[in-house]
């Protein structure tokens, strides 16, 4: 073998090497991405996991809010119509500040600045809806044991509002877009 021969298949060797360095590159940046990829969707499912417990929570507390409308204080035991009452508001309250966790009040410099920071700004629509309830809990008629079944409808009206923006917000449609995608692009660079 001349000493042409072996530059030529060193320069060969070495043009293999680059080529398969290069892939083993781009194999691997694949890789980092989508290895970013699942820890966003991780982070985003954790926080949307979180909101959709809290928001359960709160439909379940409107539901019985609604019910308790149709319930006659007439019929009931003294204060139990008020004991039921006093605890879904209670509820509600507890709801409404924790919420602001997970769904902060908008454009906070524009509304509020004396107020603690987590007030400052105009409530998120979800909020407002239940804000909406727990007003017309707590005008719920238990002292003359009078009927309330006029406000079933409207903390109904609130729910459905509430449940609306909750969906708006975890986009459920989307997800299975976006896990069809990634599980795509996985499958692909398999």
């Amino acid at each position: 073998m001349s000493e042409n021969d072996v530059r030529v298949l060193s320069l060969m060797v070495s043009c293999v090497a680059a080529v398969i360095t290069l892939l083993a590159a781009y194999r691997g940046r694949i890789a980092a991405k989508q290895t970013r990829e699942l820890q966003i969707l991780g982070l985003v499912r954790q926080y949307h996991t979180d909101l959709r417990t809290w928001a359960d929570e709160a439909v379940n507390v409107l539901s019985r809010t609604a019910l308790l409308c149709e319930l006659d204080p007439a019929r009931m035991v003294e204060g139990m119509f008020f004991n039921l009452r006093h605890d879904l508001r209670s509820q509600l309250s507890a709801l409404i500040d924790r919420g602001r966790w997970f769904l902060p009040n908008k454009t906070p410099e524009a509304y509020g600045p004396a107020k603690p920071m987590a007030f400052r700004g105009f409530r998120d629509a979800a909020l407002d809806a239940l804000v909406h309830s727990l007003r017309i809990l707590e005008a719920l008629n238990y002292q003359e044991k009078a009927s309330n079944a006029e406000k079933r409808e409207v903390i109904i009206e609130s729910k459905r509002t509430f449940v609306n923006e909750i969906q708006e917000t975890l986009d459920p449609r989307s997800w299975v877009s976006d896990i069809a995608s990634l599980r795509a692009s996985v499958m692909k660079a398999s």
